[in-house]
């Protein structure tokens, strides 16, 4: 037997254009801070592209959010694959002592 899944429509509003957008009811918290981040990128974007004297398009304002998101992911990714690489050499020396303290003491 499956679980049903209780979804929410919830209103994004992204450049003043609002969106419904289909959520688990549990994951409502999370898609409004992903939806405040998402509006804190945009206003960043928009204010530089007021302090310089070229107007920005609601497009290239949405593509270069996209885009600095995505290298923050890329750059998490990174971060984690490096964490996880050196922990698992530690996790290789530290056998490695164990194995040859056990062999000094004559445990196999």
């Amino acid at each position: 037997m499956s679980e049903k899944t209780d979804l929410r429509t919830i209103k994004v509003d992204i450049l003043g254009k609002e969106y419904p957008v289909h959520c688990p009811s549990q994951a409502e918290a999370e898609l409004r801070e992903a939806m405040q981040y998402l509006e804190d990128k945009i206003k960043g974007i928009q204010d530089k592209g007021r302090a310089s004297a070229n107007a920005i398009s609601s497009e290239r304002i949405l593509a270069m959010a996209a885009l600095n998101l995505a290298n923050e992911v890329i750059a998490q990714r990174q971060g984690r694959e490096a964490y996880v690489l050196d922990i698992n050499e530690k996790i290789e020396r530290l056998t490695q002592k164990i194995a040859q303290s056990l062999a000094c003491q004559g445990v196999e």
